[in-house]
């Protein structure tokens, strides 16, 4: 009998519900104890440290890094799913953080990109946030990235402004631009008014 996704069956002669084909509960665990426990087991993620590192490394002025990427262990090297690692970083700018990302067909992962924002009078470093889920992303993994991007927050704490995108034209340099004035403040430099 299928039930919340899993099977019911007799095993030796108790009760068993199979969910997700690890999971064996003996009866008696009610249905909100059940899927308390599925969530609380989906949602440990873990943010290795090597991401606090490139994060770092991007906002430090004296730093030429100005791009960093975070991903799934699943999908990079086959590890552990509810692992985000450190991916790859540059200083190539915008657009070697963009072709970074569109290299990762079908991957999810996270961005972090140092832009300079203001006029001549105010230049001043700005960041943003990505979180990168392409079109030809697995549904499951695609759910996870809103859950988990929490997470990843805890780590990569200050920005300006976020993007949610599933593919670079999401994250051009004139929506990143405009969104990065929007959030600025005050232009003390000229002036057509």
């Amino acid at each position: 009998v299928a039930w919340l996704g899993g099977i019911v069956e007799v095993v030796d002669g108790q009760i068993v519900l199979e969910l997700d084909s690890n999971w064996l509960i003996q009866a008696g665990v009610t249905a909100a104890e059940l899927i308390l426990k599925k969530a609380r087991n989906m949602t440990e993620i873990t943010v290795d440290e090597t991401v606090a590192t490139g994060y770092e490394e991007v906002r430090a002025d004296a730093n030429d890094t100005n791009w960093m990427i975070a991903g799934y262990s699943d999908d990079v090297n086959g590890g552990d799913a509810n692992n985000i690692t450190f991916q790859s970083s540059g200083s190539g700018g915008y657009e070697e953080f963009v072709a970074a990302l569109a290299a990762w067909d079908g991957k999810r992962g996270y961005g972090f990109l140092r832009q300079t924002s203001g006029d001549e009078l105010s230049a001043r470093a700005k960041f943003v946030f990505v979180s990168w889920v392409p079109d030809n992303t697995p549904i499951r993994k695609r759910a996870a990235v809103s859950t988990h991007k929490g997470f990843v927050k805890e780590v990569i704490k200050d920005f300006a402004i976020e993007f949610h995108a599933t593919d670079t034209d999401d994250i051009s340099a004139d929506e990143i631009t405009k969104a990065l004035a929007k959030a600025g403040g005050a232009a003390y430099g000229s002036s057509s008014s």
